[in-house]
């Protein structure tokens, strides 16, 4: 298993510390202008849940109301946009997101939904591939926009 930077990554605990000398992570944290957000899969029970876990872990915040009435159009929205980083001065300095999801086999583990997780996997490759690609065509000034986004779906099988 090799994690690609600016990808979706699926991986287990075990591939994740084995991947590099030290953990991956910890090369993250050690490139000037990156955030990490932690996203823990075992606290997500519904879609609200979902875009509350991976929004939150990204720095957004909203009220559970909010996050309950919204639809994943409005959550593929958010992870596009990310306006609360363009609202806060410490945050314009990063090129580099990285999203950690620990626990994401057990996204919605007891749930009927759980079919639906792939509908989840889909918008957070939206997003990669917004921030990484489709920004410097769609967007003035997309070039200077860029990040480089990267997520790791970690499974604990």
């Amino acid at each position: 298993m090799t994690i690609k930077f600016n990808a979706v990554n699926t991986v287990t605990q075990e591939e994740l510390e084995n991947e590099c000398e030290k953990p991956y992570i910890e090369y993250m944290k050690e490139m000037d202008g990156t955030f990490i957000g932690y996203a823990d899969g075992s606290n997500v029970v519904s879609d609200s849940t979902f875009y509350k876990e991976i929004l939150e872990a990204l720095g957004g915040r909203f009220s559970d109301e909010e996050y309950s009435s919204y639809n994943i159009n409005w959550f593929e929205e958010m992870l596009t946009d990310l306006p609360w980083f363009e609202d806060n001065s410490n945050n314009k300095g990063y090129k580099n997101y990285v999203l950690v999801v620990s626990n994401y086999d057990k996204i919605l583990i007891e749930s009927p939904e759980k079919k639906y997780i792939k509908y989840y996997k889909n918008c957070l490759e939206n997003a990669v591939n917004w921030w990484t690609n489709d920004i410097i065509t769609y967007m003035v000034g997309g070039p200077n926009c860029r990040k480089n986004f990267t997520i790791l779906l970690i499974e604990n099988k």
